[in-house]
């Protein structure tokens, strides 16, 4: 499981390089919530520094026209491939694959406990259920992000990143299956993440060390 992980990590890793991230301030909520708490439901050794409010999946004729949104209460959605900006069939029509255009709605909601090296990193990969793949494994946030992202909006502002997501389907199986595509949408503090693998706090799960997550359930649209 973790070779399979480390094997998607890469994979974003490198759509991460081709990928043209743009960024907004957004309005201020004034008063956002302060805590967070770990997987297991225990409060974080260190305040969580944002959450993610939504991803919103834009129209393929569009710059900001939504046709899909998720959020923390509502992670389901159906791809429906006319609405892919980019959109092609593989191996006989065994499977489909979809490129959409999105946009991240990230809050601060706490100040950093400790300052990042460089910049935070925006992670976004598969994994699967029971979430076998959400171990740390041998994962270690960089000092040095080849993507890094300031984030220096005050305690309750919001920015908005404009990021391109990939899917594809098995349209060979009955329930049209994810092959591959984003999961999990995550901000890290490098130094935060480092120092929650180490002892005393020893943390085993990205979902943990991140600062938010947001969790994406697609399917296809038929």
């Amino acid at each position: 499981m973790k070779k399979r992980y480390l094997l998607r990590c890469a994979m974003f890793s490198a759509m991460l390089g081709i990928i043209t991230a743009l960024s907004c301030t957004d309005h201020v909520n004034p008063d956002p919530p302060s805590s967070c708490a770990t997987v297991a439901g225990i409060p974080r050794a260190f305040p969580c520094e944002f959450r993610i409010l939504k991803v919103e999946f834009l129209r393929k004729t569009s710059a900001t026209e939504v046709f899909a949104t998720v959020t923390p209460d509502n992670p389901d959605i159906k791809l429906p491939p006319g609405e892919a900006k980019t959109s092609g069939y593989g191996s006989g029509k065994s499977y489909v694959f979809m490129a959409f255009n999105v946009r991240v709605h990230i809050q601060r909601i706490a100040a950093p406990s400790f300052l990042p090296s460089v910049g935070y990193e925006l992670f976004y990969y598969t994994y699967d259920p029971p979430l076998t793949d959400d171990n740390v494994g041998s994962f270690v946030p960089s000092l040095n992000p080849g993507s890094p992202h300031a984030f220096n909006m005050p305690i309750g502002g919001i920015e908005v990143k404009n990021l391109e997501f990939l899917y594809s389907f098995d349209l060979e199986s009955p329930w049209r299956r994810q092959i591959s595509g984003v999961n999990l949408v995550s901000v890290a503090n490098n130094v935060t993440a480092r120092t929650l693998l180490n002892a005393p706090y020893s943390y085993q799960l990205l979902r943990d060390i991140f600062e938010t997550n947001l969790y994406i359930k697609a399917s296809l649209w038929e």
